[in-house]
């Protein structure tokens, strides 16, 4: 199975036109038979979207694929952060739980920093007779030659990373 990131034209819940980016794995055979798109427009319409649906993907439509797949990922960076909320609630629990605190308090920015992955696939045919050299400067030149826009964000994946705090007088 491979895993492919298919963008779906088509409506939003509120009837809008947009954009839905799905990563739905397929077989070979199944991708060959559109079975990737099958799967793309179902999770948009499990994710509240409506057709008419138009599907890109990639490796047929890799300009559209990638402008939409920027401008979604541009669309959740300006997104309202969630994490002030939960840092609030957390504070306000230890407040009303901790008879020894003075309840006074000073302006503080915590700053969580997750480490996330951005992926780039692509499917190539290799000589068999390439070595494990040849593989590794393969990799080498193919980073020497990537645009960052063809990587794609692996929302899945993340790490913590070094999170601080800056007292603000």
């Amino acid at each position: 199975m491979n895993n492919f990131s298919v963008v779906v034209a088509c409506a939003n819940a509120s009837g809008e036109s947009d954009f839905f980016i799905a990563d739905v794995f397929a077989s070979q055979e199944e991708y060959a038979n559109g079975v990737h798109y099958d799967r793309a427009k179902a999770l948009a319409v499990e994710s509240d979207y409506s057709g008419p649906f138009v599907c890109f993907d990639s490796s047929e439509q890799h300009r559209i694929h990638n402008i939409a797949s920027l401008l979604a990922s541009r669309e959740r960076d300006q997104a309202p952060p969630v994490l002030p909320k939960i840092v609030k609630d957390i504070v306000e629990g230890l407040l009303k739980e901790n008879v020894t605190l003075s309840g006074n308090t000073l302006p503080l920015s915590v700053i969580l920093v997750a480490l996330t992955r951005h992926e780039y696939t692509e499917e190539i045919n290799a000589p068999v007779e390439f070595s494990e050299s040849d593989f590794d400067q393969l990799l080498v030149s193919a980073y020497e030659a990537a645009n960052g826009n063809a990587f794609v964000m692996d929302d899945e994946y993340w790490e913590q990373g070094a999170s601080r705090y800056e007292i603000e007088r």
